[in-house]
């Protein structure tokens, strides 16, 4: 059995935790916050990453916010890639992305890694979903 609650960390800050009761096995290692690599990303992805990022075991990898002009001669659309070792979190991101976007899935061989790829139709759909992300940052807001 899983259930999800917010609590404020020592930080201040708001972090979604998944709790899961009666999993066989030993208990997990002491763990602790950390950066483990910073980039540079497209103005516009920032709230997308930061949304994506927030939720439990979602991990960004690349990202773009597009090219200008039109839909139709837009050379890419606005895409972000991602991993997720979290039902409940992939849950939460396909309720949020249920329309204006497309997500596809790869398998990566190596290190056996799936790997989502969320892409939005064109300029419009990211900019809905940047504002909903704002409007409704707390990812149990969905449920």
């Amino acid at each position: 059995m899983a259930t999800q609650t917010t609590e404020i960390g020592k930080d201040g800050k708001r972090r979604t935790v998944v709790h899961i009761k009666g999993l066989p096995g030993p208990k997990p290692h002491p763990t602790q916050n950390t950066v483990i690599k910073r980039g540079q990303i497209d103005m516009k992805m920032v709230p997308v990453v930061n949304w994506l990022n927030s939720l439990v075991g979602v991990t960004t990898l690349h990202c773009c916010q597009g090219e200008p002009g039109d839909d139709e001669k837009a050379s890419q659309s606005p895409y972000v890639s991602f991993t997720c070792c979290n039902s409940l979190s992939l849950i939460v991101i396909l309720r949020k992305i249920r329309c204006g976007a497309m997500m596809s899935l790869s398998w990566l061989d190596e290190g056996c890694v799936l790997i989502y790829c969320i892409n939005f139709q064109n300029q419009q759909t990211l900019d809905d979903f940047i504002r909903d992300v704002k409007k409704y940052p707390d990812p149990l807001g969905v449920w």
